[in-house]
């Protein structure tokens, strides 16, 4: 009660010397930090295990295509125009696959429903802890039919560029991998940021009967 009453005049204090924004700002990052911690160690450990199922996943995709994305450059198919077209379009993948898509929205997404699921795990959410962290189960309509709807595309995307030659498969190729490894390492980077008790700014896209202060 002490402390509420100090923080509260404090706030008061600030409002009146023109710093209440100082003081609301330093309110939300106690609030940040306090939602970024663990219950346990448990917790931990399955928040670690829900990072890594989703990482393996990822970094699958990468292993498979890389072959095939160096393919063309280990036999020199590429010419000038080729190598041209190669630079762009690998830019255009880190950009937009690496920041917009993974930095900006996929990887914080998943690290903060990991660390939901590690302080709220139930045995199926765990089990399926991929699906989970995407969003594909436990979230809001939104999320589950933009989810589904980036993994059907994605999918169709990877059967038609089966049908592409070489050398134009290989560059198509090594801009998703450029992408996909962006992604990666934006995930190594949250949840270290979570581990050492940082919190992410994204919303979790629970379902609207979850109680927000469980989220």
């Amino acid at each position: 009660m002490d402390s509420m009453n100090t923080y509260c005049d404090e706030h008061f204090y600030g409002l009146c010397y023109g710093h209440g924004i100082k003081v609301a700002e330093r309110m939300v990052e106690d609030v940040d930090m306090e939602s970024a911690a663990f219950h346990n160690n448990r917790a931990r450990l399955f928040f670690l295990w829900s990072v890594l199922t989703v990482f393996v996943f990822v970094a699958s995709a990468v292993w498979r295509l890389v072959p095939l994305a160096i393919e063309p450059i280990e036999q020199n198919m590429l010419t000038p125009w080729h190598w041209f077209v190669w630079v762009i379009w690998v830019v255009f993948q880190l950009y937009g696959e690496g920041y917009r898509g993974f930095q900006r929205g996929f990887a914080p997404r998943v690290l903060v429903r990991a660390h939901y699921l590690a302080n709220h795990p139930r045995w199926y959410h765990l089990l399926l802890a991929p699906l989970f962290c995407m969003g594909v189960i436990y979230a809001t309509r939104r999320r589950k039919i933009i989810t589904c709807s980036v993994i059907g595309g994605i999918t169709l995307l990877v059967i038609a560029v089966r049908f592409v030659e070489q050398p134009w498969r290989g560059i198509i190729d090594a801009g998703v991998v450029a992408g996909l490894v962006w992604g990666l390492v934006c995930m190594v980077v949250f949840t270290i940021r979570i581990l050492l008790g940082y919190s992410i700014d994204v919303s979790p896209e629970l379902p609207k009967d979850v109680n927000e202060s469980q989220a």
